[in-house]
């Protein structure tokens, strides 16, 4: 993440248009999961980047309404198998329900410490 020039708009660019000193990305969260489907039971995530039990996470209900949540401890597949890690396309059965196509978040250290 270099920032934004005018690219060719100005007709060419050089390295005095990109901010090389600021090439760390802007991002506080990082997307882990998507609820695929709900009942009044709980859900089902599409898992999208590695989670662990435990992970405290920001929830984004398609409505608008932030929270968070704390995953328990062991995770589970919809068929019951017990994880204590899941990755990218893997299934997490979850005991809370939430809405389809909520958006979960894990909240990244501040790099300014």
């Amino acid at each position: 993440n270099r920032g934004y020039t005018a690219g060719f708009i100005k007709g060419a660019f050089g390295p005095d248009d990109y901010a090389w000193d600021q090439s760390v990305s802007q991002g506080t969260s990082r997307f882990v999961a998507n609820v695929t489907e709900s009942g009044p039971d709980g859900c089902t995530l599409r898992v999208r980047n590695t989670i662990c039990a435990a992970d405290t996470l920001e929830v984004l209900t398609p409505n608008g309404s932030p929270s968070t949540l704390t995953l328990p401890d062991p995770l589970h597949t919809p068929e019951g198998r017990p994880l204590d890690t899941a990755k990218n396309e893997q299934r997490l059965a979850l005991p809370i329900p939430l809405p389809q196509y909520t958006i979960l978040r894990k909240v990244l250290p501040d790099k300014t410490d």
